[in-house]
């Protein structure tokens, strides 16, 4: 999904994005065009890129790897082929962007590639490392994912329950059991996600810009995790007070307009 806004005589924003566990690009919901408004009030040029690991969503047939490593190698790739296939104007800059999971990947992915990211975005991220598994995921939610791990509609509640704040998210569930069912989760990619997310150990700090953001009253993931990955990266801590661990869900201005300032 790409969504483009174009002014002339500027510099060219690509904005890739990032889910996380068992969650796929679908799941961005009205995130991107809750971006796409922001990047035209700031006359930006930009183009987002919504990405996809390998047994999540349109991939679903896929093998998971089972370390977020592998992962990042997949992403890296689908980025290379889309700036392979794309005529990019000079001075184009790139920005990655992940949550909880897919904030791991972004993670690793700078810390290896060889392309230049001009900005990092991490959102509600854990790792092994920095935080204790308790704080990473609270116990009452792995236990009521875990035992509802198949039975889809009961599943997608579950989920919006420990990762939105709003009760009006549980309006989307018809459309998230939809997607499930047309693009089923395998046992095996769902242990896959959950070993290299809950064993993933992040290193220092690469060069490229960096912006960590928390969520105070995530339900699912304790904020300090996010804490501890600016205190190890000696950077600031953005944090919103009322969202959830879903934070593109809960509040998308916020979040759109917090990545752009720091983006450009």
């Amino acid at each position: 999904m790409n969504n483009k806004v174009i002014r002339q005589d500027s510099e060219s924003h690509y904005y890739f994005f990032i889910r996380g566990l068992i969650r796929s690009q679908f799941h961005w919901h009205q995130f991107p065009s809750h971006f796409e408004r922001t990047t035209q009030q700031h006359s930006l040029n930009s183009t987002s890129v919504f990405l996809d690991i390998p047994g999540n969503g349109q991939r679903f047939q896929q093998r998971t790897p089972f370390s977020i490593a592998e992962m990042a190698a997949d992403i890296e790739q689908q980025i290379q082929q889309y700036l392979t296939s794309h005529t990019l104007p000079p001075g184009r800059k790139l920005h990655l962007v992940g949550i909880s999971m897919g904030g791991m990947i972004a993670a690793e992915l700078i810390s290896k590639t060889k392309l230049e990211f001009s900005s990092v975005h991490i959102i509600n991220s854990s790792f092994a490392n920095l935080s204790p598994f308790w704080h990473r995921m609270r116990l009452p939610a792995v236990l009521n994912l875990v035992s509802n791990i198949w039975q889809i509609e009961t599943r997608e509640k579950t989920i919006l329950k420990w990762t939105s704040n709003n009760p009006l998210s549980l309006a989307l569930t018809p459309q998230w059991v939809d997607e499930a069912k047309q693009h089923p989760l395998s046992l095996r990619n769902a242990f896959a996600q959950l070993w290299a997310a809950s064993h993933y150990f992040v290193g220092k700090k690469g060069k490229v810009n960096s912006f960590i953001y928390c969520c105070k009253a995530d339900h699912l993931v304790n904020w300090k995790c996010s804490e501890k990955l600016a205190d190890y990266w000696q950077l600031p801590l953005e944090c919103e007070l009322e969202s959830g661990h879903d934070l593109p869900l809960d509040n998308p201005d916020w979040l759109a307009e917090k990545i752009i300032q720091r983006s450009v």
